[in-house]
């Protein structure tokens, strides 16, 4: 199972650090899309695969409300021509990202559009021109009718798109279009056999031709720590961004377990943009200790890394780690990154 590294929220990223993960071995590093608070992930993850040989290198995620299915298919390809083939395109509706920009998540199915669009492309394939402003009325002699990267090399890997999806619709947009799928819905076993089967079924009714099998993994809230109360208040913040994706919308998605469809309600109910993520949301005091410890990995290295193992015999083949929240002390966040490759990243990877 690939074990990956998620990205750092108000955070640079080195080329020290990429080479430290890359010895560790980690599958790869992700870096976010948000321009308010980081850098282009394009750019960074170039400098990180320039410094790297065999760590692999993702978006975490993009969205392609933002940028033109074309412009994206091509800053891919960049980074892969610079990794040599490690990277993998994570693409999503848009949250944060798009919240600070004034602009709410892209409707699903311009989202399942745009994202065929990008898959197409990344393959070799034209895609037809959008519904956007034509330029058949220019004076500008004969054009294309299409969209075509043309200068797209033929002996490169092709770059693998992986979907983050949370709720009925994305899984099976997923398993229609995608390469990879991310689920993010925590790390109950109940609610990941339900996504799963909701990308399985994407699959079976129009998956493109090209494809191969779908590759499933999934973003989940790790934190390692020496107690378990302690791994559970180091992931409390992070945990209240990443549950409120189940119920963004107001109804909470999924099968759940006693109060946890309460618990989600109240999540979004309370929900800071201003403080996304961090333990200092006040979602973040909605959250009881049962949710934590069904909703999340956390725990001593034995306790995550048995719950871990587990999560392996769903089908799981790669996991996104989001560890402890933004704001947590370094030298703590250090020490609980430590614990994770000593004694919990050996037995998964």
């Amino acid at each position: 199972m690939e074990i990956w590294h998620g990205p750092h929220p108000r955070r640079g990223y080195s080329a020290a650090e990429a080479q430290e993960l890359e010895r560790q071995g980690w599958a790869g590093q992700a870096a976010q899309e948000n321009a308010t608070v980081s850098a282009d992930p394009f750019v960074l993850l170039t400098s990180l695969a320039i410094a790297t040989s065999r760590l692999g290198v993702a978006t975490g995620v993009v969205n392609p409300a933002t940028r033109h299915p074309a412009v994206m298919a091509a800053a891919a390809l960049g980074v892969q021509e610079a990794s040599q083939g490690r990277l993998v395109l994570g693409i999503g509706r848009g949250d944060s990202a798009l919240a600070d920009l004034g602009m709410a998540p892209m409707p699903v199915r311009d989202f399942e559009r745009a994202v065929t669009a990008i898959q197409l492309l990344v393959s070799g394939i034209p895609v037809p021109f959008d519904d956007g402003p034509s330029i058949d009325g220019l004076p500008i002699g004969r054009h294309a009718s299409e969209v075509a990267l043309r200068w797209l090399r033929a002996d490169l890997p092709k770059v693998p798109i992986d979907v983050a999806a949370t709720g009925p619709r994305i899984l099976g947009i997923a398993g229609r279009v995608a390469d990879r799928v991310s689920i993010s819905v925590g790390a109950d076993p109940e609610r990941l056999r339900w996504a799963i089967a909701r990308v399985h079924e994407g699959a079976a009714t129009a998956r493109l031709g090209h494809l191969g099998p779908i590759q499933i993994g999934a973003w989940i809230n790790i934190v390692v720590a020496d107690d378990d109360e302690r791994a559970r208040e180091l992931a409390r913040g992070a945990i209240t961004s990443t549950a409120r994706f189940s119920a963004m919308h107001g109804t909470p998605v999924g099968p759940f377990v006693g109060e946890d469809a309460e618990v989600l309600r109240a999540i979004v109910d309370a929900y800071d943009m201003r403080a996304h993520g961090r333990s200092g949301n006040p979602a973040s005091a909605r959250i009881p200790t049962s949710f934590i410890d069904r909703f999340a990995v956390v725990g001593t290295p034995r306790r995550v890394r048995e719950r871990l193992l587990r999560l392996r015999e769903l089908g799981l083949r790669h996991i996104v780690m989001i560890g402890a929240s933004p704001g947590t002390d370094p030298a703590e966040e250090a020490h609980s990154r430590a614990l994770f490759v000593e004694d919990v990243l050996p037995a998964l990877a």
